[in-house]
């Protein structure tokens, strides 16, 4: 997890600074050698000036606040409901593959006898997959073990609203009419994911199971922590904004949750925010 153990780099450097060292034989070593304790940096190399030490200082707080907004937003996202069982399991495409893992988990442990893979080329995937999302979460859900004749394929949803839309056409078109499915996707989707199916396909009850992982388990160098709370960012403001233009339902945003999200798009983390 190159990016976040950057990040947690900085951090650990940040909390030695802090710290207020007492003098110890090792310390006496290190001033020896002319490197600084409290800073780990060669004396009199220009990096242990009061003035760029500072600055340090400052960029670790920064970058700690970053991590903190991150986790908050992460957790909060992730929220959703659940259910043991359904008529159908709904994996939502995207460019993390464990989201299908899941649903060949939850296939497997019997919580639903079908799985529709919906997603085409996202924002995401469009010119990174060489197939559909909905293609490779089918691939990745038969090499887990569920049987073909357990998956269907919707290959042309480019957004999470499509996802429902066109599984729903695709599943009439087969005479199937759920009354109950559980989505599978990443785990920041899982709060928007659940309230854009309910206003979409309104008839469904619908429930959500996503990996179970820490944000820092999530963070991987294919899933970077960059793009990472750039596209969160941009959820939690859908979160808001998508109940008023008609295409979810709504989601209440604590205030402090707000703050976080607002605080990381001055930060430079707005990417994808709606102007």
């Amino acid at each position: 997890m190159p990016g976040y153990d950057i990040l947690k780099t900085h951090l650990k450097t940040h909390r030695q600074l802090r710290q207020q060292r007492k003098p110890t034989p090792g310390n006496a070593v290190l001033l020896r050698a002319g490197i600084s304790p409290q800073t780990g940096v060669i004396t009199g190399s220009g990096y242990d000036r009061p003035d760029r030490i500072e600055k340090l200082r400052v960029n670790m707080k920064k970058t700690e606040k970053i991590l903190q907004d991150a986790e908050t937003i992460y957790y909060f996202l992730s929220e959703a409901p659940t259910a043991e069982q359904a008529d159908i399991i709904l994996a939502a495409g995207s460019h993390d593959l464990r989201a299908a893992e899941q649903a060949a988990k939850r296939f497997l442990e019997g919580a639903a006898p079908l799985i529709v893979c919906s997603g085409g080329f996202g924002k995401m995937t469009a010119g990174r997959f060489q197939k559909p999302e909905a293609e490779l979460f089918a691939d990745r859900c038969a090499a887990l073990g569920v049987p073909e004749s357990a998956i269907l394929v919707e290959n042309r949803a480019t957004n999470t609203g499509e996802n429902f839309t066109f599984s729903r056409t695709l599943l009439n078109a087969c005479g199937i009419f759920p009354k109950s499915g559980i989505i599978t996707c990443k785990p920041y989707m899982a709060k928007r994911v659940w309230a854009t199916g309910t206003k979409q396909w309104g008839e469904v009850s619908w429930f959500v199971s996503i990996p179970e992982l820490s944000f820092e388990e999530y963070i991987t160098e294919e899933i970077p922590l960059e793009s990472t709370i750039q596209l969160m960012v941009g959820d939690l403001q859908r979160c808001r904004v998508y109940a008023e233009m008609g295409y979810q339902a709504p989601v209440e945003v604590p205030e402090e949750i707000w703050e976080a999200c607002l605080r990381l798009a001055d930060a430079g983390y707005d990417e994808h925010f709606i102007r």
